[in-house]
């Protein structure tokens, strides 16, 4: 039997979204109801949801509770159950299904459950670990949940398609190309930047990325490391250069440029000025 662990949080960056890390053995919720959306990936073990008959989910299932209905639940069988629980709030996915679709005031309909879509599970799982795990910047963390709960619209809302509207792609890429550039030292959010290239910001990402391949955060998070190299050449103090570049401090830097470079900077700068180091 697994030991019980849970952890509740709430991101005020993303418009108060709680979240839940879930990890039971034997604990069942009495019956309640939320304001939000409930949408759960589960990654192992099998649970139990009630709201009026009974059904069982299991890893890689979506489970997907609307706001207002009264359900009750637990895990199933002696192994437990773990997995990661979003709560958005009928703005946001009302929101996101305007974006979508081009129409307003849209609430939609989604089944309890999903099954078969074991990659869309996996990407609700994932964005969410991200989420409590690393540090990401307000526009990595506003990328990442669009994009996610943008797929679960698209392709299982009821009645929802996404629409076809007919930009001027290179002018809007061109544009926020300039602004990543210009101003890649700031802490830059999805909504703002979409505000400035008149687009929404589901629209913002999927024209941009089908231009070049990339999210605005991608790119951007390139322009941020070319410039940290250029400045670490420069022998800038490390802190400096993470403050210069516009990440939220020294470890969230070092972190990614690790991660992309393959150095850590101080290796990075060490080698840069001293080949035979």
């Amino acid at each position: 039997m697994q030991r019980e662990n849970a952890m509740m949080w709430s991101d005020p960056c993303l418009e108060g979204l709680e979240l839940l890390y879930a990890k039971y053995s034997r604990h069942h919720f009495s019956s309640h109801s939320h304001d939000t959306y409930s949408i759960a990936s589960v990654l192992k073990g099998r649970f139990s949801i009630r709201q009026g008959s009974s059904a069982t989910i299991g890893a890689h299932d979506i489970l997907i509770i609307p706001p207002g209905e009264t359900h009750a639940g637990g895990c199933v069988g002696d192994e437990g159950c773990t997995y990661r629980m979003y709560y958005p709030s009928v703005a946001m996915i009302s929101e996101l299904v305007s974006q979508v679709t081009g129409q307003e005031n849209r609430i939609p309909n989604f089944p309890l459950i999903i099954k078969n879509d074991r990659r869309l599970a996996e990407a609700l799982y994932s964005t969410h670990k991200t989420l409590q795990t690393s540090d990401p910047s307000l526009l990595e963390r506003e990328t990442i949940v669009s994009q996610v709960f943008s797929k679960l619209i698209v392709r299982h809302a009821e009645g929802v398609a996404s629409s076809k509207r007919n930009f001027v792609e290179s002018k809007h890429v061109h544009r926020l190309k300039r602004i990543l550039e210009d101003r890649y030292s700031e802490n830059l959010n999805l909504k703002d930047l979409a505000n400035e290239v008149g687009l929404s910001p589901f629209h913002l990402l999927r024209t941009f990325k089908a231009a070049t391949g990339k999210t605005p955060y991608f790119y951007l998070t390139n322009i941020r490391l070319g410039k940290a190299k250029s400045f670490l050449k420069k022998d800038m103090p490390i802190a400096q250069v993470a403050y210069e570049t516009g990440f939220t401090d020294q470890s969230q830097f070092s972190k990614r440029f690790r991660a992309i470079v393959g150095l850590t900077p101080g290796q990075y700068q060490r080698s840069s000025n001293n080949p035979q180091y």
